[in-house]
């Protein structure tokens, strides 16, 4: 191919209706003459092909310089090609659907990341909130502090889901003296709090 200018899609309209037509592509001695020649000849036709099958010109336009690229690199290396208008639609069917599975893929990797934000964004919370919960947890810690040991004791010990019998028998106390024990204990850190 001229290294100065590339072909395209538009390029191959523009081409006189004799460039188009049959031109014995095969006279052509140099891959870059054969391909432009070649490029003239299926190049519309193959856009036209690839835009009906997805939709998207600026793809289907792609495919189609991408599909000629590996055209003239095939033949500069000297493969021997007998339709190279079948070996092009094949190579761009190829691509097209290559596009396809990678788009999918694509897609599902950022419904993926999507879930992963909409996750984080449920448990995110403001600022604020996030501060006046350290402060709030602050000030619970000092007012722990402040209780007489046992009552301390006693009191964290049901917070942690333990029945009032079971810390009793810890205590060595009666369930009722227990029950006396943690009430003072809630009512003097509502006091402090």
């Amino acid at each position: 191919m001229n290294k100065t200018k590339t072909l395209t899609v538009s390029d191959a309209w523009a081409a006189p209706v004799s460039d188009r037509i049959d031109t014995a592509p095969e006279r052509a001695r140099e891959p870059d003459e054969q391909v432009a020649l070649y490029f003239r000849q299926y190049a519309e036709i193959l856009f036209r092909d690839l835009t009906s099958y997805c939709g998207c010109e600026q793809d289907a336009e792609e495919i189609t310089q991408e599909a000629f690229l590996r055209l003239y690199e095939a033949l500069a290396a000297g493969e021997p090609i007998d339709r190279p208008d079948a070996w092009v639609f094949t190579v761009a069917r190829r691509l097209m659907l290559d596009r396809f599975k990678q788009r999918r893929y694509d897609e599902a990797k950022y419904r993926e990341f999507g879930r992963f934000v909409a996750k984080l964004m449920h448990s995110f919370q403001p600022p604020d909130k996030v501060l006046a919960d350290r402060q709030r947890h602050a000030a619970l810690k000092t007012a722990l502090r402040e209780l007489p040991p046992l009552e301390r004791q006693l009191l964290i010990a049901r917070a942690e889901g333990q029945k009032l019998r079971q810390i009793g028998e810890l205590a060595g106390m009666d369930g009722r003296r227990v029950s006396e024990v943690i009430s003072r204990a809630i009512k003097t850190l509502q006091r402090l709090l």
